[in-house]
């Protein structure tokens, strides 16, 4: 066959993605031959090797002059000068002469097409532009600029257009359940208590073992009792107060708020994922059963993550109209429900000074209840009294004793998990008791 012949073979091929040495299998060519000629076509017509653009056949026209057709003939008064380097790093530098304004002398999307680059596959590292006289009999004299253009591949991101694509599809995963407004006048408390996830415990010095995992475990387990004894109930919301000592530390070196060494047995991220980890699962679950106010209730070992663990929350299910958020970093909240007043405090720097400064802090809701109490930490374990018309309960928690509790004698106390039943006429009705089985 001619020459001409084959290589029109040879662009039909090339046009439907088939490489060189494809194209000289399917002609019996010597794949080098293959190569030059193409080589010597995309100088002549200015295009980028590697560049593939589809032109559709016509009638009486050879491919060849097809490519022509949209191209152009090579013999044009337009210089002919380009260069391409191609660095060990990478990089590639390409020099060519440009018609262009001011304003595409100063676009990289612009420099990168002309130079015959895709601009969502690579990024400029240097420019450089000078200007260029040519005088033609035809038109005069023509401003031209020579241009350089040093760049790289983006092989090691992602491309702009992209992440706008990203974000213009992304829409929040939990909307959660629609709750009808019910009027059965009853709420459901449960209050985590003492939680300390990341606590570590070793039993020689402490008389029990305790990490994450023994945590993670124990938490489940408990929630799942609760959820199993409540998911045909029918409540107005459910409460939910969380803080209350829940990570053990709240810095990089393990300290407690107030700067006191604690034993962890896991680092300040992973105790911080884990925790938003449960406590997602745990929201989400107790949605479905009816609408959740949370509340942050500080503790002393981690003021400042608990502080960010609900603002997390409160971005996460932002979407969800059922949920609520009272994320204050104040010390000490009131709840009022009918007949009944409840607060929250950890209970560590008030002492008994706690038996009066609900009628203050509360006092018009304090005047129009007559069931009033106070639910605290701190202690991990189940203490009341009442006095002046105020009962004051601490509440038991599900943590282990590690070696300074042990080393004061802070030790037997049941661990389980507490939760309230509140009936809006009559008070607390039902305390609920969920114990860790071990």
């Amino acid at each position: 066959m001619t020459d001409k012949n084959w290589f029109d073979k040879a662009l039909r091929l090339y046009a439907r993605g088939l490489g060189y040495k494809k194209i000289a299998k399917e002609l019996g060519i010597n794949v080098k031959t293959v190569e030059a000629r193409f080589a010597n076509f995309k100088k002549k017509k200015r295009l980028k090797i590697g560049v593939r653009v589809d032109i559709p056949e016509t009638q009486n026209k050879t491919f060849e002059q097809s490519y022509e057709s949209a191209f152009g003939k090579s013999e044009d008064n337009m210089p002919k000068q380009e260069t391409v380097e191609i660095h060990s790093n990478g990089s590639q530098t390409s020099s060519k002469l440009l018609k262009m304004n001011e304003q595409q002398k100063k676009s990289p999307v612009f420099l990168l097409e002309a130079h015959g680059y895709d601009s969502k596959q690579w990024m400029i590292l240097s420019s450089k532009s000078s200007i260029w006289n040519m005088n033609s009999k035809e038109n005069g004299i023509q401003d031209l600029y020579s241009s350089k253009i040093t760049v790289k591949p983006l092989t090691e991101g992602i491309v702009l257009e992209d992440i706008e694509k990203h974000f213009n599809n992304y829409k929040p995963t939990f909307i959660g359940v629609e709750h009808k407004k019910i009027n059965n006048n009853r709420i459901f408390e449960l209050p985590i208590m003492d939680a300390h996830i990341g606590k570590f415990s070793y039993a020689p010095e402490s008389g029990e073992n305790f990490d994450h995992k023994i945590l993670k475990e124990r938490f489940n387990q408990v929630i799942q009792d609760v959820l199993s004894e409540i998911n045909n109930q029918k409540f107005e919301y459910i409460l939910l107060p969380i803080g209350q000592d829940l990570l053990n530390a709240d810095n990089i070196e393990g300290n407690t708020s107030g700067g006191t060494p604690q034993d962890n047995d896991i680092r300040w991220s992973k105790m911080f994922n884990l925790t938003v980890e449960l406590l997602v699962d745990l929201i989400s679950n107790l949605q479905r059963i009816a609408p959740v106010k949370i509340l942050l209730v500080p503790g002393n070992h981690s003021k400042m993550a608990e502080f960010y663990t609900i603002r997390y929350l409160e971005a996460y299910f932002r979407n969800c109209k059922t949920i609520e958020f009272d994320s204050r970093p104040i010390r000490r909240k009131y709840v009022e429900y009918g007949n009944s007043l409840i607060g929250f405090s950890h209970g560590d720097t008030e002492k008994k000074r706690i038996e009066g400064l609900m009628q203050i802090e509360a006092k018009e809701s304090w005047g129009r209840t007559i069931y009033r109490e106070f639910h605290l930490g701190h202690l991990h374990s189940e203490q009341t009294r009442e006095l002046n018309g105020i009962i004051i309960r601490n509440i038991s928690s599900i943590t282990s004793t590690d070696a300074w509790h042990y080393n004061s004698g802070f030790v037997g106390a049941i661990k389980k998990l507490q939760s309230f039943i509140w009936d809006k006429e009559y008070g607390l009705i039902k305390i609920l008791n969920f114990v860790v089985k071990e």
